[in-house]
């Protein structure tokens, strides 16, 4: 039996679930192609991306917390730490793809652009978009003096023209704690933010950081590697 036909027996064997997939996706006027496998998820999930050139992997992740997430981690996270595709998390159901008002939480240094630029090309945002860029500020080693930070991010302001942009230096005690306390006030349709583990250190630290975002909250999370 070759792959296509193995793959037909498997989604024979699941009439159910993906009769009901193949309805809403009809219903929104979506095409869809069905690839049911076995073996390690992030690695199957990783292997069909790079085969289809995916562009986008959307998770639905209800978080880990404890040990579970401290030693096992969640699916969403091996997808996020594994794959170079963006990853959209969503924890509840959504009403639009519209998002009308965006977190790019960032270090806002050059290489953080690419991501930014990538992020807008892929969301196709409508104009009326408000973009928060916001920078928390820690007595971490890793935190820029105040005007270095501004005067980053009006290069990202000019990236994002065509939008709505407010800019954000949020203090707390930590990164993480300060992403959610910020979207906490904020209630945004989206977060985005940068998952790079490769080094230098400071990439690591960025990546361990949009993980803490996807696993704590409770908004839409795009993770990009660019």
């Amino acid at each position: 039996m070759d792959l296509n036909n193995l793959n037909k027996a498997k989604i024979a064997n699941h009439p159910e679930a993906i009769n009901k997939y193949a309805s809403m996706a009809n219903q929104l006027e979506i095409d869809t192609n069905f690839i049911l496998g076995d073996g390690f998820f992030n690695e199957k999930i990783k292997s069909v991306a790079e085969d289809l050139s995916i562009d986008l992997i959307i998770m639905g992740s209800t978080g880990a917390g404890g040990k579970e997430e401290v030693f096992l981690g969640s699916n969403t996270e091996r997808i996020i730490r594994s794959v170079d595709i963006p990853v959209l998390t969503i924890k509840s159901p959504i009403d639009t793809i519209n998002f009308k008002t965006v977190v790019f939480a960032s270090s806002f240094d050059e290489i953080e652009q690419s991501t930014f630029i990538h992020a807008l090309d892929l969301l196709k945002l409508p104009t009326e978009t408000t973009i928060h860029l916001v920078s928390i500020d820690t007595t971490s080693f890793f935190a820029q003096p105040t005007v270095l930070m501004v005067e980053a991010m009006k290069d990202f302001e000019k990236i994002a023209s065509d939008y709505t942009v407010e800019k954000h230096f949020y203090a707390d005690y930590s990164v993480d704690a300060g992403i959610r306390h910020f979207l906490e006030e904020v209630k945004p349709d989206l977060l985005i933010m940068s998952n790079k583990f490769d080094k230098p250190l400071k990439h690591f630290w960025q990546g361990n950081n949009a993980i803490r975002a996807v696993n704590h909250s409770e908004f839409p999370v795009l993770t990009i590697d660019y």
